[in-house]
């Protein structure tokens, strides 16, 4: 009887490692080498893919030091790459932006809603990228995840009124999830609660309301790394009616510091 390959007649072949990861855990991120970083996340400037953004895309970030953001990350996997994520607003309607009264408008009309411990609502993207992430967060990595709907879909928030309702309703809801409501997360015995909000919650909560997820989703069962096709293969793809999420690639431009030293790729 033949052998076949990877091992003993009849045997299944030996599963191919993934780059970044040692069996099924991911590796930490600062040590990967730069032909894994490259594999993994396919890095694109900023600049060149800017107008490119829309509404629904996805944010990861990695680096992100808030006492919520830790205890996010030690609910996750060992060496989670993520532990904070946003979503990307695009031409959102005026009701929107006046409720966020400190939000400065920008001309390309591109923002970020987030929820963290010190910062709630809207700010344009390019002014996160190249002031908060620089100044407040310089070891911030961030990276994509862009939203394909089809050529018929609209990019523009204005055209999605759920998503502008929830906008509005979110601007009062507090961050104070503690340890026991992540516990229930990680176990999946918590109903969906949006009387408080963390993160990746909030991400769920405005893609239910674009219509992008299903309704029936519990967006208070999702962290970061549930958002991230490396980590959670295919977990957004099963609850969305249509469309998908390209993998996540890794932002590069003059607001982000050059990645940690990385050990060279083997000769």
């Amino acid at each position: 009887m033949e052998r076949m390959a990877g091992g003993r007649a009849g045997k299944s072949p030996r599963k191919q490692p993934r780059p970044g990861f040692d069996g099924d855990k991911p590796k930490p991120l600062t040590s990967l080498t730069n032909v894994e970083i490259q594999e993994l996340f396919h890095p694109v400037l900023f600049d060149e893919v800017g107008g490119k953004f829309g509404t629904g895309d996805i944010l990861l970030f990695y680096g992100t030091e808030s006492s919520k953001s830790k205890l996010i990350r030690n609910f996750q996997v060992e060496n989670c790459w993520f532990n904070h994520a946003a979503v990307v607003i695009r031409d959102p309607p005026d009701e929107v932006l006046a409720a966020y009264p400190k939000v400065r408008r920008v001309p390309n009309h591109t923002y970020i809603f987030e929820v963290a411990e010190q910062r709630h609502g809207m700010v344009g993207l390019r002014m996160f990228l190249d002031e908060y992430a620089k100044r407040t967060h310089p070891t911030t990595y961030i990276f994509w995840r862009q939203l394909c709907m089809g050529p018929e879909a609209s990019w523009r928030a204005r055209d999605y009124p759920g998503l502008c309702k929830m906008l509005i309703d979110a601007k009062d809801i507090p961050y104070e999830k503690g340890y026991v409501n992540f516990v229930l997360a990680k176990l999946h015995m918590n109903g969906e609660d949006l009387s408080s909000l963390f993160c990746s919650e909030a991400v769920m909560w405005a893609l239910k309301a674009m219509g992008v997820v299903r309704a029936d989703v519990n967006c208070s069962q999702y962290f970061p790394r549930h958002l991230s096709e490396h980590l959670k293969p295919g977990k957004l793809a099963r609850v969305m009616p249509r469309g998908h999420y390209e993998v996540e690639r890794l932002l590069l431009g003059p607001y982000m510091p050059p990645m940690p030293p990385m050990p060279p790729a083997p000769s």
